[in-house]
């Protein structure tokens, strides 16, 4: 290895430690403030021979379940402490948070079947999951949720969550489902090249999500906008339930949100959803 490229990976790799130092702080600050109500359940699954483990709450018989997937600097636990699955077993649904392959006790090596593109259809068949299913997915979890939305197999999806996930360049066509997208106001470059690519006012045929898509911004939150503080927990809390078809929680907190949809764009304490998941 050349100087000059190790070099360049001891500088890569400083960033990621002081990227994942940054981001353990921001989940330590919601994890204190969570207060456990002993409705979220640890499992595992064997999917292909290989050990996949997840978090779930809510009745098992529920009419509607969200999938979440986390992002690299996180994991199953991350969505816990957000207070989400809580919410969702509240408002009568199911929550199931998968820790990706690599994360806790979940098998580093994804198998043969399609990779990350097949990893979340085969973990709902191993969970005999319903037909019908809502995904939400942040940052590097979308690289595993976004090919299941676009070819879900035998599954319908009835709509999906974007926490700035990571999108593919190379989809033939954008997914037929609602859409919100939940980013931090802070979250540049990122922010803005969604924004145009994905969630512009008005909306484009041509648009990576399509159509049906809203666009709320939580006002000074950093990449992981729902860490920002206990607050932006609650709000991104009640978005997520609000879109599944849960009553939307009056405790919004005092921080303000910037929303974005086909004919809004107006800073609100209580966006109203344009969108919402289609069971």
């Amino acid at each position: 290895m050349s100087r000059v490229l190790l070099a360049l990976t001891l500088v890569s790799a400083r960033r990621m430690a002081r990227g994942r130092a940054a981001n353990a702080d921001l989940e330590g600050a919601i994890r204190d403030a969570y207060v456990d109500k002993h409705q979220v359940h640890h499992g595992s699954i064997t999917v292909d021979g290989e050990a996949v483990e997840f978090l779930e709450a809510g009745p098992k018989d529920a009419a509607k379940t969200v999938l979440f997937c986390h992002g690299a600097a996180f994991s199953m636990a991350t969505w816990q402490h957000v207070g989400v699955l809580d919410a969702l077993a509240e408002a009568g649904m199911r929550g199931i948070a998968l820790n990706l392959p690599g994360y806790g006790a979940s098998s580093k090596t994804i198998g043969g079947w399609q990779g990350r593109a097949g990893f979340v259809r085969r973990v709902a068949e191993a969970l005999d999951l319903p037909s019908t299913l809502m995904v939400v997915a942040a940052s590097m979890g979308g690289s595993y949720a976004l090919p299941f939305v676009m070819d879900p197999g035998p599954y319908k999806i009835a709509g999906y969550i974007t926490a700035a996930a990571l999108r593919s360049r190379h989809n033939a066509k954008p997914p037929s489902v609602p859409v919100l997208g939940i980013y931090g106001s802070e979250d540049q470059p990122r922010l803005d090249s969604d924004r145009r690519a994905c969630f512009a006012v008005p909306p484009s045929p041509y648009g990576c999500y399509g159509n049906h898509t809203q666009l709320i911004v939580l006002a000074n939150a950093p990449h992981p906008c729902y860490l920002r503080d206990a607050a932006a927990a609650r709000q991104f809390t009640n978005l997520v339930v609000a879109f599944a078809g849960g009553a939307m929680s009056r405790d919004m907190g005092s921080t303000p949100l910037h929303a974005y949809s086909a004919h809004v764009a107006a800073a609100t304490a209580e966006p109203a959803l344009s969108v919402r998941a289609a069971w």
